[in-house]
């Protein structure tokens, strides 16, 4: 009878753990030339570093990784990307056309407000609430520095030959790869509120 009641218990404790994981998701993010939102490559650092941005669930704030699962479950999920000193990811002046750049800003109190929610979709790819735009991965160069930075762009086939910058794998320690160039989302530590 006592085993049952403690069988009972670790199995709610599991559920409770595993809904919190379908909104819980790692993520690092790299901010790029002149306080840019990029992708780079990895420094290295585990996804929970002070300077590293993560996926800030809706519920309660808190995190949750099970070290035992090999690929987190592709479920859809909604959340904040969130970085040290209450900074989130959004879209440069909400202004949601495509080749417009992510930013960093002052987290909202409210964290439903869809201008910093993102949904990570079950096709690999990140998508704004307001505009369902996706995240994508360019690289651009400048006089002798070639960058790599997030913008927002339209949803477009697998058959457009951008369409792997836009796909996100998330990895077990939490980093985030892209697809189409294979580079990890970190962050600098020197980055700026608001700046592009």
């Amino acid at each position: 009878m006592k085993r049952n009641i403690i069988d009972h218990h670790l199995q709610r404790e599991m559920k409770m753990i595993m809904k919190l994981w379908s909104v819980c998701v790692c993520l690092m993010l790299v901010v790029g030339y002149s306080g840019a939102v990029r992708v780079g490559p990895s420094s290295g650092k585990s996804s929970t570093d002070d300077n590293g941005l993560v996926i800030r669930p809706i519920i309660n704030g808190s995190l949750i990784l099970s070290e035992t699962q090999q690929h987190p479950v592709r479920d859809e999920r909604t959340t904040r990307i969130a970085g040290p000193n209450n900074i989130c990811m959004e879209v440069k002046n909400g202004d949601y056309h495509d080749g417009h750049d992510i930013v960093l800003s002052p987290c909202e109190p409210d964290s439903s407000d869809p201008k910093q929610l993102w949904t990570f979709k079950a096709d690999g790819t990140i998508r704004s609430q307001i505009r369902q735009m996706v995240l994508d991965s360019l690289l651009r160069q400048l006089s002798q520095h070639t960058i790599n930075y997030l913008m927002i762009f339209s949803c477009m086939p697998p058959t457009d030959p951008r369409w792997a910058k836009t796909i996100w794998e998330l990895q077990r320690d939490g980093t985030m790869v892209n697809f189409g160039n294979g580079l990890v989302l970190t962050a600098r530590s020197d980055f700026r509120n608001g700046s592009r």
